[in-house]
């Protein structure tokens, strides 16, 4: 990387709209909006030794990099208001070309009838990137940002328990595993991942922020694959595909991997499929006569399911739901709404199929038409 010393002429910067305005809103929106430090507002810009322009963010946590195809006339290293760059961006017509003068105080912009300046920060103040986690191998990306995707919601947004707010990553010969939970739900999904070095075996496993992990995912998703990075100390992940790269530190927690919550799931003595978006509307509708932090109940029948809510001496509310189950005997389990359309909603395809046992185990949840996804959530039922 270029130093850190602030040019001392005019250096012109030009490229797409279109493109700025993604790669960088991309960056400022991993800018902090009440930072510890104010050039943490800022966004870096700066050549590399082989000629390519990259823009830097950070909140000291999460460090994004993006490459930006752009043409320049010299070597550059300036801080910008992140946020405030990435919005007149966003404003520009896509199809035109920004040209971005940048002197030692100042960045002058300039697009179409469009006139702007801006002035800079420190440079010399910008905390430095840490270095780029080694590769260990490449996930599919359309796969990740699906898994993430499905998965994420489970994973608790309790700042007290810090071990939960993340996903469990773990990666090995037989594939990628994702998992998250808040302790009265577990999901889990699966990615194809192919290590760097042919015939590693070897079981890597990281505890990465559920949100970052997830919006990482999703941006990275127009690349078809993305590499993953782990440092030697096992505290910091990186992810990269298609000119974008991120990195962020690991929860330094024990996760409550499925191994050991696997052994929740019931020995089944019901099973149960449904048409996913019936049962969304019945949960959504009857849970409206619900109160305040009591579950739906569900019976389960020969002829279908019940979904009821409320008590008769109040209001209440009841719908009927056509279902294939398999059993010998009546059973009524009560869910906690919000958990169970969740789960639902997750679910790609277009049926369910609920694994039940005793009432102190947990409900299986998965895909009854495309059982090979790998994805599936565990409720716990609510004990009544």
């Amino acid at each position: 990387m270029s130093g850190t010393t602030k040019a001392t002429r005019t250096t012109t910067l030009s490229g797409a709209a279109g493109h700025l305005a993604e790669q960088i809103g991309w960056i400022a929106s991993h800018l902090p909006t009440r930072p510890a430090i104010p050039i943490l507002t800022g966004m870096r810009l700066q050549t590399t030794d082989d000629g390519w322009v990259n823009a830097h963010g950070t909140d000291h946590r999460v460090w994004a990099v993006a490459d930006l195809d752009t043409d320049t006339d010299g070597p550059l290293d300036v801080v910008v208001p992140g946020r405030l760059l990435a919005s007149l961006l966003v404003t520009l017509p896509r199809h035109l070309i920004v040209t971005l003068a940048i002197d030692p105080d100042q960045v002058r912009i300039a697009c179409g009838p469009t006139r702007a300046s801006i002035r800079t920060l420190p440079a010399e103040d910008y905390p430095e990137a840490p270095a780029w986690p080694e590769p260990v191998g490449v996930l599919d990306a359309t796969h990740l940002a699906e898994a993430a995707s499905r998965i994420v919601g489970a994973a608790t947004t309790d700042e007290s328990l810090p071990m939960l707010q993340g996903i469990h990553l773990t990666l090995a010969a037989q594939g990628a595993m994702l998992a998250a939970t808040d302790r009265y739900r577990f999901a889990v999904a699966t990615a194809p991942w192919t290590p760097t070095l042919d015939g590693e075996e070897r079981e890597r496993t990281a505890l990465v922020p559920a949100r970052t992990l997830h919006q990482a995912a999703k941006a990275l998703a127009r690349s078809e694959t993305v590499t993953v990075g782990l440092n030697e100390k096992g505290d910091m992940i990186g992810l990269s595909g298609d000119g974008r790269r991120i990195t962020t530190t690991l929860i330094d927690h024990e996760f409550p991997t499925w191994e050991r919550t696997r052994k929740l799931l019931p020995e089944t003595d019901v099973e149960v499929d449904a048409d996913i978006t019936d049962l969304i509307e019945s949960v959504k509708r009857v849970s409206l006569f619900a109160e305040s932090a009591t579950p739906v109940r569900i019976t389960i029948t020969e002829p279908g399911l019940v979904v009821r809510a409320g008590t008769d001496e109040i209001a209440a509310a009841a719908a009927d739901v056509d279902a294939r189950v398999e059993a010998d005997h009546e059973l009524v389990i009560a869910m906690n709404p919000t958990f169970l359309a969740e789960a639902l909603t997750s679910l790609p395809g277009s049926r369910v199929r609920f694994s039940i046992g005793p009432a102190d185990r947990a409900v299986l949840i998965r895909p009854a038409d495309e059982e090979e996804t790998g994805l599936m959530w565990m409720l716990m039922p609510v004990r009544q």
